[in-house]
């Protein structure tokens, strides 16, 4: 069995996929099971529903400082992720099109895994932010978009480390990174008060950035399934479907949120 094939009977047995797996990852801290990720997501919803209840008779956290220091440590976090995987794959001379990904070792190949699997694992400290907005009680930030986005990423990096942590795949988390180190630095600079807030006058551009992370990411798998590109089709038709998904709650907060505001002044 090839690691882009499995038959549909196969698809209903555990064993099949974990067969298909990257073998250079194996034993890798919350890599090897989907029981741990499996966990870790339902810690962060039962945080999600009970936070707002343990919280509702209690005085919002001020955390001015913690937010600064959280936002730029997440930016240099997702930068250097960012810069490992351009560095080891630029010298694998990656085709980041359609790279046929070998199972090999070597230092370089080691890099772009670590680099992922640091990528990986930030989705999990990711979850802080949803930490925050509950001991804020800013409770109107906790939409369906941002607990649907946190709960998923998790888990679809997880099938990354597992069964594709180098070659194509590395191309959507350093466009993510990207994204994020922006993010980041936006979120930094509106943590430290209103007198640099009101000079964040891009907050809009965020959204469109991301949709236009989407759009590409979108493009890519859709190009590596129509190609064959070496690459697990079913990861392929996953990440397409999830994409959708994201264009789509996305499009709906951006058009809310900005175009409908725009349309009322006129």
């Amino acid at each position: 069995m090839t690691r882009a094939s499995i038959s549909f009977k196969e698809a209903f047995y555990w064993d099949s996929y974990e067969k298909m797996s990257d073998h250079r990852t194996k034993g890798w801290f919350l890599v090897d099971s989907p029981t741990d990720v499996a966990l870790i997501v339902s810690t962060y919803l039962l945080m999600v529903w009970m936070g707002p209840k343990i919280m509702k008779k209690r005085k919002p956290f001020k955390m001015k400082g913690v937010l600064i220091v959280y936002n730029f440590i997440m930016m240099l976090l997702n930068f250097l992720i960012l810069k490992d995987i351009f560095i080891g794959s630029s010298r694998l001379s990656y085709r980041y099109l359609c790279h046929r990904s070998k199972l090999e070792f070597n230092p370089e190949e080691d890099r772009v895994m670590n680099a992922m699997w640091w990528f990986y694992i930030s989705k999990c400290i990711e979850f802080t932010d949803t930490l925050f907005f509950i001991l804020r009680k800013k409770n109107d930030q906790l939409s369906v978009l941002h607990v649907y986005h946190h709960s998923t990423m998790f888990p679809i990096c997880w099938t990354s480390m597992k069964w594709y942590p180098s070659g194509a795949a590395v191309r959507l988390p350093m466009l993510n990174c990207f994204v994020h180190v922006v993010m980041y630095f936006y979120y930094g600079l509106s943590a430290i008060g209103p007198s640099v807030k009101k000079l964040l006058w891009w907050k809009r551009y965020l959204t469109l950035l991301q949709l236009i992370q989407f759009v590409i990411s979108l493009s890519w798998s859709t190009y590596s399934l129509l190609q064959g590109c070496n690459h697990p089709a079913w990861i392929d038709v996953t990440n397409i479907l999830y994409m959708c998904s994201f264009l789509f709650l996305f499009g709906r907060f951006y058009f809310s949120k900005y175009l409908n505001n725009v349309k009322s002044k006129l």
